[in-house]
């Protein structure tokens, strides 16, 4: 289960975690660091993509404003990737109140419902990982 995270200017609405792909990170363990992160953020990026277009598509819209700031962040820290679906920022400050409601306000969730995605981002992240670890067997035969 994913709870909303209120930490923090454009933190995660919903963090969601992926297990199972064992085998995946022991052949990525085998590559060099840089070599790896690249495969990993392009991939990661690609799936967060597909939630992202999910959440303009859910987003209300008055001026646009809360719309145009949903976008995809990734980064490499501490030798981890991470990908990850944003919205806010100076113009769009306010998005908290759309996606949770407020006493005034009722709830317009947009970022959360789009995390339902989830299966077709995996998926995604596949055909784009695939190929790219495949290309590297060629080149290393």
């Amino acid at each position: 289960s994913s709870k909303p995270n209120w930490q923090g200017r454009g933190a995660p609405v919903a963090d969601k975690t992926v297990t199972g792909l064992e085998d995946l990170q022991k052949f990525l363990d085998q590559l060099p660091a840089k070599l790896e992160a690249n495969i990993m953020r392009s991939a990661l990026a690609a799936g967060c993509r597909l939630i992202a277009k999910e959440a303009k598509e859910k987003c209300p819209q008055r001026k646009g404003k809360l719309r145009a700031s949903i976008r995809v962040s990734s980064r490499l820290k501490n030798g981890k990737v991470t990908a990850a679906v944003k919205a806010g920022g100076k113009s769009a400050w306010y998005w908290r109140f759309v996606e949770f409601g407020t006493a005034r306000m009722g709830a317009r969730p947009f970022l959360t419902p789009a995390a339902n995605k989830l299966p077709e981002a995996l998926a995604a992240f596949e055909r784009e990982v695939i190929p790219a670890i495949e290309a590297l067997n060629i080149k290393g035969s």
